[in-house]
Parts: C-alpha cells; sequence; structure tokens
C-alpha cells in the first residue's frame, strides 16, 4: 500500500535546477546595477516570480533569461545544465545581434510558443512597472505587449 505522504511527483530535480539558476544569475550579475542604480539581479527575481505559476522551468528560463545577452554565458552551457527546454525558452527571449527590437518581438511571437511569450511579457511588465523608476520610454514596450498579448491570446 502506497503510503499518502510518498510525493508522486519528484521535485528534488527541478528544485536543485532552480537553486543552481538562482546561484548562476546572482554570480553573472553580480556587480551589475541596473539603469537606477539598484542590484540587476532584482529584475531577475520579480521576472522570476511573475512566471512562478507556470512552474520551476519557467522560473529556472526567467532567471537566465538576460544571460546570453549580457554576459559571456553560452547557450550550451545553458543546455548542458538545464536541458532543452530553458535553452530554448532563453535562446527565444534573446534579442540577436543583428535584430531591430520590432523583429525581436515579432520573432518571439512567430514562434508560437507560449512559455516563451509569456516569459518575454513578464520581462516587459516588470521593466513597464509603476513602481519602479521610469527610465526608458515605454513607447516600444507597449506595441510589444500589445503584439505578444494578441499572439497568446489565439494559443491558450
Amino acid at each position: 500500500m502506497e503510503s499518502f505522504l510518498t510525493d508522486p511527483f519528484d521535485l528534488t530535480q527541478d528544485f536543485n535546477k532552480l537553486h543552481k539558476a538562482v546561484w548562476l544569475a546572482e554570480r553573472l550579475f553580480k556587480d551589475v546595477k541596473d539603469k537606477s542604480g539598484f542590484p540587476y539581479v532584482g529584475h531577475l527575481y520579480r521576472v522570476a516570480a511573475r512566471v512562478a505559476v507556470h512552474g520551476t522551468t519557467m522560473m529556472i528560463a526567467a532567471m537566465l533569461h538576460d544571460a546570453i545577452e549580457d554576459t559571456d554565458l553560452k547557450l550550451a552551457d545553458i543546455w548542458a545544465d538545464f536541458g532543452s527546454e530553458v535553452a530554448l525558452l532563453v535562446f527565444t527571449v534573446s534579442r540577436q545581434p543583428d535584430e531591430t527590437y520590432a523583429e525581436f518581438i515579432h520573432r518571439i511571437a512567430d514562434t508560437k510558443n507560449v512559455n516563451a511569450i509569456r516569459l518575454k511579457l513578464a520581462d516587459l511588465a516588470d521593466n513597464t512597472d509603476p513602481a519602479r523608476p521610469k527610465i526608458i520610454s515605454g513607447d516600444r514596450y507597449t506595441e510589444a505587449i500589445s503584439e505578444l498579448r494578441n499572439a497568446l491570446r489565439g494559443l491558450e
């Protein structure tokens, strides 16, 4: 007879990976400040909190979503340490060097990857949060949020 205390899902591995992603993000962005002078890693935590309802894979991707663009971490390292799903999410929400911002947002929307769209929307939500100091014009963010929400609407 199976005990009612037996967890049918072993979340230990997921939480270990999340812990590793938090540790890595803290290390990669240790001395980085955002445009308001606050520790940049706070942005990563806030994005992770916004996607937590979608599970640990999304939280891991949120903690690493800026690592490819802003640090020396390679996509292959993310793939090796966190798996293909996290690597694909991070790659999808990473702007490529030759992309305009509009092209970047169109590419994310065109993937029809629900979790990638959710992740980018969470990133944009933090970037446009009225509780944060306004440091960047919200025009491009407003257009991006609208396009991504429209893309997500047809997928959920």
